[in-house]
This record gives C-alpha cells, structure tokens and sequence, in this order.
C-alpha cells in the first residue's frame, strides 16, 4: 500500500502564533537552551573561511580546543573540508588580545547521519502585549492575517466546537473597519437581537486597557469576588455593550492581575494598612474612623506554642462614639465569627438604644484574636479611653458567655446584666437536639407559654414549682397530641437545665420578673439581627479592606438616618412588640411530690398529687387569654 502524498512545504500557523527562525546549526549534544545561553548564539554569522587546523599552543587554540580558529590566506595548511571523516560547521567570527580576526569552527566526527542532521532552534519571542485581540459588539475577535492591504480578525471561537465563521477585515487605504460586509457570528445566538449598530466614525478602535485596570484594581481592593467574577464584570462592563471596536485586557490578562494584586495585599504590613488613610479615616470626612488598636503578650498562647500576640483593633464613627458620654445609656454587646477577616476569632460590636431617635446604633466595630475575659476586659477599657470618659450603663444585654458576663461585672458593677433571651431559648433548643429528643416533643416544649414561662415567673420559685409545672405541661400536650414521652431523655435535659440555667447562669440573668418594661421590650438583643444584617453584606472571612469598607458603610448610614429623624424628614424603623407569656400560677411545694424525677413508679408519688399540678394548668383553648402576649392587653385585663 503506497503512502498518500505529503502536502507542499508550506507551513500553516494559528493566527496568533510565529514561525520559527532557522538559527546557525549548534553544537550537537547541546540543547536548545543550551544553545541560547550559549555566547557563540550571539556572533555574527560569516562567509566560510578557507579552514586551516591552528598551530599548537596558539592562544585561541588552547582557549577554544574544539574549535580550529586561523584567518583566511593563501599559505594555508591542508583543509579540513576534504578530510572525509570530519564534518566542519563555521560557527561565527571571533578576535583574540592582539585585535586578529578569526572564524570558530566546529569540528565531529562525521556519521551516517549527521552530514544531512541540521538543528533548529526556535527563537525566544518576544513577550506578548495583547496585541492581537480586539473586542467589538461583546465579541472577541483574534487577529489572523495581516498585510500591506488589510488586516483580517476572526472570531477567537473559530476552532472546534463552535467553528464560528465570522471576520471584520481592517482596511490600510481607508483606515476603517469593514463592518457592512462583516461575517456574522454563529458562536452565539443574540447576533441578530439589534446589538449590531455601529459607531460612526468606523476608523476609531478604543483603547480601554488603563481603564480597564483601573477598574480591576478597584474590585480587587473593595470585593472579595473571584478572579472568574471580576472578569465578568469587566466584561460587561466594558465589551459586551460596545459598538465599536475596543482593545483592552483579555480574561487570561485579568485574572493574573487579580492575583497579582491579591498576593500583594497579603504581602503588606498589616500595621501599614490599618494606618492608611482609607481605613483609619471617614471617607470624604477630617474624621478618624480607626479608634484603637491594642496589641499585648498572651503568657496562655506562649505556653501553648502559639505566638502569643492578642489583638484589639476597633472602629467607630467620632459623632455616634460620643453617644457614649451620655449618662444612663442601655448597651448591647455580641460578637459574630462569620464575617471576621483571616487572622481574627471574632467581630465584637457595641450597640446602644438612642432614646432621643428610637434607633439601636452600632457605636463600635471590633477586630478581636481571642474571646476570653481579659480580652474583653482590654476592650471596654480601649472604649473608654476612645470616648474620653467612664460610660456609664444602667444596663447591658449580653450572650450567655461566662467570660464576656464576669468582664461586664468587673468593668461596670453596678450595671445590671441581662441574658439575651434569644439565646437562652436557643440553647435549650440546641441541647434537646443533642439529647435526640423527637422533634415533635421538642416543639411543644419550644412553644409559646411553655418552657418559656420560666423567664416571667417568681425566680424564687423557678427550681421547684416552676420547672414541674413546665414539666407537667409538656406531658399533657404530649399526651393530648398523642405523641410518646420520652422520659429517659428529659431527665437528661433537666439535669442539663440545673446545671447551665440555675447554677453556672442565674435566673437573675434571663428573667424578667419585676423588670421594667421598657427593658424588657430590649432583652431580644438587637444585635442578633444586626448581625445578620452584616453578614449578609459580606462573605466568610472577607479582606480587611473590604471589611472596613463596609463597616464605614453602614457607620454613615446610621449617621444619615439619626440626622434625618431629628431634622423630621426621616422616621424611626417600626419594630414589632415582643410577645412574653403572662406568670403562670404555680402549685405549692406541698403538691409537690418527687415531681422533678422522671420515675413514673418513684416510692411514695401520690397520684392525687399530679391532679393539683394539672388544676394549675390552662387548657389550650384559654392560653390566649391567661398568658396575654401584649402588655397593652394586659393592662387592659387588669383594669
């Protein structure tokens, strides 16, 4: 079977490549990098010289003694070229100390092979600008001929699978685009859809590349997107809405940029940072923005192994920060670990209920690398001394967190601490998932009137008579829904409740009995919604500056929107009653018998006993109306 033909000598290249360069022939056994470092890559080639074997102990020779160097003259010594087992490549032109020109030669041995072996090598190219891209009407094109005529671009979507068709040809007499007999674009469907206007002046090709960094550097400082998100923006941006012709940063520019730049962020001091005029100021305002930064030795860390730097650094807007000097204020101190940059545990925010707007502002954003006491003691000291004076709460709502409670105690002694109820009712909720309780007795436990009718009652009574008649409460809704009583696993919980809710947190923190009401409508800590607010803004573990950005953001609205309800063109967000069951009446210890054990056959339970626990509780149907969720209802009831 005959081989088919091979095609003509010609060479095809893709549009963008470069053919490459016949360089003189190296040395064998070199390389192609080889031969590129290699100085004789870099002499000017020559005419072959008449080739003559240099005398021994020349300087050239013993410099060079692969290479035979002499000039060309007429007594020369017999050629090397007629000797049949040596083949001689002239490799370029040389000079020794005393000025003399010479040729360099290579001299092998000559093989079978050799004497037709050539090597090419391909030349370095030169580093590429981007310079054969163009983008027009939201497409990119790729140069692909170019000649003393015309320039012909075609769709970078002309290979496999799309195969697009379409080319704008540049014309060199005119200098213009030819977009009337321009080749439609098959690559995508929206060709036709009224994008094909053109500009009209057609000789005019933008050059949108600083622009266009501008642009990219901008969403590498402020966002947290990805490379392959900012390149979408860019591109809407910039190339998918033209009309003309546009030259600028491809994809592959974009994202090296990106990265770059990201790399070189990270590579910063982070002091330098902090300090800079973008993140320790307001924007557009003589107004410090960055109020500390608190940095001390962890003698716990360095015993651990770690580096033992703790960390405070804190933000507030100078106008809502002085609130604090007011006497009596009512605070609110939480943390959120989601939106806190690499490097920091948590994000500790001061808000603080603005009688005078009805608003809940938030004075203080903190960056801290440890949530234990002393750190939290550090902090109320750096807000201290960033106000000018002691603040002086009447009271504080705060997390069940043992640290940040025995911080408030110490710093403020005479404040009153109030638990955020949410949390209270969130972890209870938690621990009966852990204990695998069934949903369907958790929920009755959870709902209204139920285990939160601990918050509203005596706390004196709370151990005894408030926790048997919660827990009789549970059994008759089980009982009346048909859903099995899990015994086992709510002596666990109960256990649980002794140890968390009555001893280590003392009702004192999370009930409102004989709290005022006004308090009482705060005890839902308003920073759990805030918080979410704030998260929602930002991705996990956001960039420092993106995250100051931010957090300045949102310290200008609350500036804005406490001028306008002042000035009166602005109204107070609504926010909606919290609803708290009205206190039960509970059973009398005597009633009680052995009511806090599980045992269904403990020793000595009279069964007439339960029948004054269950004559304490209401029915389903008149739960509304004894545990009246509103306190205007209440009064009016009362009266």
């Amino acid at each position: 079977m005959a081989r088919p033909k091979r095609r003509g000598s010609r060479r095809r290249y893709a549009p963008t490549s470069r053919p490459s360069t016949r360089l003189p022939d190296a040395q064998p056994g070199l390389s192609e990098s080889e031969a590129h470092d290699s100085p004789l890559a870099t002499l000017d080639p020559v005419v072959p010289y008449q080739i003559q074997i240099p005398d021994e102990g020349s300087a050239l020779s013993a410099a060079l003694p692969s290479l035979a160097v002499t000039p060309s003259s007429e007594a020369a010594a017999p050629s090397l070229a007629s000797t049949p087992n040596v083949l001689v490549t002239v490799l370029g032109t040389a000079t020794d100390s005393e000025g003399n020109s010479a040729s360099l030669l290579s001299t092998v041995p000559r093989t079978a092979t050799s004497a037709s072996s050539t090597a090419t090598i391909r030349p370095r190219s030169a580093e590429r600008e981007g310079r054969t891209k163009i983008y027009c009407m939201g497409y990119e094109y790729t140069r692909a001929n170019a000649t003393g005529v015309k320039i012909t671009y075609r769709c970078s979507y002309y290979r496999k699978p799309k195969l697009c068709p379409a080319q704008l040809v540049f014309y060199a007499e005119t200098m213009t685009y030819d977009f009337a007999n321009m080749i439609h674009h098959t690559c995508r469907n929206d060709f036709a859809s009224g994008r094909a206007a053109v500009v009209s002046d057609e000789s005019v090709c933008l050059d949108l590349t600083d622009e266009m960094k501008s642009f990219v550097d901008e969403l590498v400082d402020t966002t947290d997107e990805s490379p392959t998100k900012i390149w979408e923006l860019t591109y809407r941006k910039f190339y998918e809405n033209s009309v003309g012709v546009i030259r600028g940063l491809n994809k592959k520019q974009i994202v090296t940029r990106i990265n770059n730049g990201r790399a070189a962020q990270n590579g910063k001091d982070l002091f330098s940072m902090i300090e800079s005029p973008s993140m320790a100021k307001v924007k557009n305002e003589e107004l410090g923005f960055l109020q500390f930064n608190y940095t001390w030795l962890n003698d716990t860390k360095i015993k651990q192994g770690k580096s033992g730097i703790d960390r405070l650094i804190g933000w507030a807007h100078p106008e809502l920060r002085n609130l604090l000097r007011y006497e009596g204020v009512h605070l609110f101190v939480d943390g959120t670990f989601r939106s806190a940059p690499k490097g920091y545990h948590q994000v500790v925010t001061l808000m603080m209920y603005d009688p005078l707007t009805e608003l809940f502002v938030p004075l203080f954003f903190t960056l801290t690398t440890s949530k234990t006491q002393d750190s939290y003691k550090k902090f109320f000291y750096c807000v201290e001394f960033a106000v000018g004076k002691k603040p002086s709460p009447n009271d504080i709502v705060c997390d069940f967190e043992a640290a940040i409670i025995f911080a408030i105690r110490e710093h403020f002694p005479k404040t009153k601490i109030i638990g955020c109820l949410f949390h209270f009712k969130q972890a209870c909720r938690r621990k009966m998932k852990a204990y695998r309780l069934p949903d369907d007795e958790a929920e009755i436990a959870m709902a209204f009137g139920v285990l939160d009718m601990l918050t509203v009652v005596n706390p004196d009574k709370i151990s005894v008579q408030g926790v048997a008649w919660v827990k009789a409460k549970i059994k008759q809704r089980c009982e009346a829904k048909g859903v099995p009583y899990s015994r086992e696993k709510w002596r666990q919980f109960w256990q649980y409740f002794e140890r968390t809710w009555l001893e280590q947190y003392p009702p004192e923190l999370w009930n409102i009995f004989n709290v005022e009401r006004k308090i009482v409508n705060r005890t839902n800590n308003p920073l759990e919604r805030f918080h979410r607010e704030l998260n929602a803004r930002l991705k996990r573990q956001p960039s420092l500056k993106r995250f100051v950005k931010t957090i300045e953001e949102v310290a200008q609205h609350y500036v804005i929107l406490r001028r306008g309800i002042i000035s009166g063109v602005a109204q107070a967000p609504a926010r909606s009653t919290m609803r708290f069951p009205r206190a039960a009446k509970l059973p009398k210890i005597d009633d009680i018998e052995e009511s806090d054990s599980e045992n269904e056959n403990a020793a000595g339970a009279d069964p007439n006993n339960s029948d004054h626990i269950e004559a304490a509780l209401s029915s389903d149907e008149d739960l509304e109306l004894l545990y009246d969720t509103s306190f205007e209802n209440e009064e009016a009831t009362d009266n």
